[in-house]
């Protein structure tokens, strides 16, 4: 019995969200999502809320579902399947990136730049930029 009452309020009570990854320059490794819902773990993957591996593909889309609340995304393309995002001597991102929102971004995003409400079921695009 508790089964089916978990089950039903897992349901009743959660959204899918569909993140679709657009602009992918290539199939060369993985895409690393990481889905956050606390603003003061945002870019840390280890304290992410979801972290997600995906084969790289180019219109790549993920679904999940999620309970309501407000959440941010950020993403990167590792090419080279080191598991890290690399960086030049500036330590600017030589591999893809990109985060929920998509925000124009002149440094390090914050939470807020990328966070989003999940009260429906939701399509959520994400250009990754190089």
């Amino acid at each position: 019995m508790r089964f089916l009452l978990l089950f039903f309020t897992t349901f009743l009570f959660s959204y899918e969200l569909q993140v679709n990854i657009t602009n992918v320059k290539n199939n060369k490794g993985n895409i690393y999502l990481s889905i956050y819902k606390n603003p003061n773990n945002f870019l840390d993957r280890n304290k992410a809320y979801k972290n997600i591996k995906l084969k790289a593909k180019k219109n790549l889309s993920y679904s999940i579902n999620l309970d309501k609340g407000i959440y941010a995304i950020s993403l990167f393309h590792d090419e080279n399947s080191n598991g890290i995002i690399d960086r030049n001597f500036f330590h600017f991102p030589i591999e893809g990136y990109g985060f929920s929102t998509n925000p124009f971004l002149l440094g390090k995003p914050t939470f807020n730049d990328a966070e989003f409400p999940l009260k429906e079921d939701l399509n959520l695009d994400i250009k990754i930029n190089y």
